[in-house]
């Protein structure tokens, strides 16, 4: 859609601040009506107005004569403004009651109530900014870890996009290459040499698209958060060392195994990450039909898990049941903690060594709240195990994302592969052109309505 064509749509306005009472409100108009809507409301009137500027007045329905509120106005003038819009803000005082009377009277005026996202989607489609930015936004505002919200302030300023804009330059640079071919091939040999060009430009291109596609997995994580299955046979202290990870008694405690029968759920956040933490049933041997569900879904949830904290008695030695989950479980992404260290021990880190294989291995005691803040500083480090230090590179984090540049990734494998088979270079051309749109989909430069509805759907009203 072009940037003329969004500019004649209606006007749209919203309340840009949460509901309810607060100190300050924001009501935003966006379109072609809102310098006439800020004339009619504001007061004084002014017949210049400097774009970016806050004026100080009064919300007035003139037929009436009657004051609305006392606040400030800004005029941001097109195309200097976040929606590339004729954009007018009012900023009145928070009251509920208030702030929807104005808004009432702005749409008696002619504006409409925006809809979700709808302010970022005209930004997006008058090239304000490009999609990965559009999603960013709805991130900055969501998100509830530190880690994260750096992550979409830097899909915000650009890095990604920058990095997504370069593959597809140098793969529209690669197209054009192939098609020039195609066009002249009456010139000798010309085919043998481009194919080896082609490869030999194709090749970058097709890592940096699997390097991209490979670090979802981390963006994952930072996205949505760390998901850690609690495991271990009943009563070494899973519910225990589950609620003093969680600073509260969340889960029921006794001294009586299999207290625990389902998985408990709750999320909690160490250094700027967020964890998803389940405490699972006790695992072993058991006829109870109830218990055996939990167990289930103990095994369940480790299967599903980014990473497992295994729980193990430090007052008794190695079992058969903790052998067999130590076995079982995934150990190159797990955690060992000795729980009891406050009773005489029986199992040390130490005799442990030959059965873990480098595994992490915590003392702690639940009881007491020892080697609590070792754990917790363990499971920040296991959490992206294969992040460098500092490390500040692009990722993908959204499963959008992955998808579309999967597809880009095979196209160009098959690329590749008519390449170096001899096919025909229309082949060639075809698969480049549907890896670009695959690419182009993440920016939005090939993406459709109906995708496009279905991103800005997740935003708030009024962003």
């Amino acid at each position: 859609m072009k940037a003329s064509q969004v500019l004649t749509q209606d006007t749209i306005a919203a309340i840009a601040t949460p509901l309810g009472e607060g100190g300050v409100a924001v009501i935003r108009v966006s379109g072609g009506e809102a310098p006439r809507i800020l004339q009619k409301l504001f007061r004084p009137g002014r017949k210049e107005w400097e774009s970016h500027h806050l004026y100080v007045g009064t919300m007035n329905v003139s037929e009436e004569g009657r004051m609305l509120d006392q606040g400030m106005a800004v005029w941001m003038k097109a195309p200097h403004s976040y929606t590339g819009e004729e954009v007018v803000e009012f900023h009145v005082h928070g009251g509920a009651l208030s702030t929807h009377r104005i808004l009432e009277t702005i749409l008696s005026m002619g504006a409409r109530l925006a809809e979700a996202g709808e302010f970022s989607k005209r930004s997006f489609l008058n090239g304000k900014i490009d999609l990965i930015q559009a999603e960013a936004v709805c991130d900055l505002v969501s998100a509830k870890t530190e880690l994260f919200l750096q992550e979409a302030q830097r899909r915000l300023q650009g890095g990604l996009s920058q990095h997504i804009n370069a593959l597809r330059q140098s793969l529209i640079q690669l197209l054009a290459h192939v098609e020039a071919t195609l066009d002249f091939p009456e010139e000798e040999g010309v085919g043998e040499i481009h194919r080896d060009q082609a490869q030999n430009q194709l090749k970058p291109i097709q890592e940096k698209l699997k390097k991209l596609v490979a670090s979802y997995e981390e963006g994952r994580r930072i996205r949505e958060g760390i998901r850690v299955a609690i495991v271990g046979r009943p009563n070494v202290g899973k519910s225990s060392i589950f609620n003093r990870l969680m600073n509260f008694d969340r889960a029921i405690v006794t001294e009586i195994p299999g207290t625990t029968r389902d998985t408990i759920e709750e999320v909690v956040s160490f250094s700027g990450i967020q964890f998803h933490l389940a405490d699972t049933a006790g695992i072993r041997s058991t006829s109870n039909r109830i218990e055996k569900e939990g167990i289930q879904r103990a095994w369940g949830q480790l299967r599903l898990s980014d990473l497992a904290l295994i729980i193990l008695d430090g007052s008794e030695n190695l079992t058969d049941e903790d052998r067999s989950l130590l076995k079982e479980a995934p150990m190159h992404r797990s955690i060992v903690a000795i729980n009891k260290i406050d009773l005489p021990e029986k199992l040390t880190a130490q005799t442990l060594k030959p059965v873990l294989n480098g595994t992490p291995v915590i003392p702690i005691s639940a009881l007491k709240g020892e080697g609590m803040e070792r754990l917790r500083g363990a499971l920040v480090q296991e959490a992206f195990e294969e992040r460098k230090e500092g490390a500040q590179g692009v990722m993908i984090t959204l499963s959008r994302h992955k998808v579309a540049l999967e597809r880009g990734v095979k196209s160009l494998e098959e690329a590749d592969r008519a390449l170096e088979q001899g096919l025909p270079l229309e082949i060639v051309a075809g698969e480049l052109r549907g890896a670009l749109d695959a690419i182009g989909e993440v920016v939005g430069v090939t993406t459709n309505e109906e995708v496009l509805n279905e991103i800005f759907r997740r935003f708030c009203i009024g962003k």
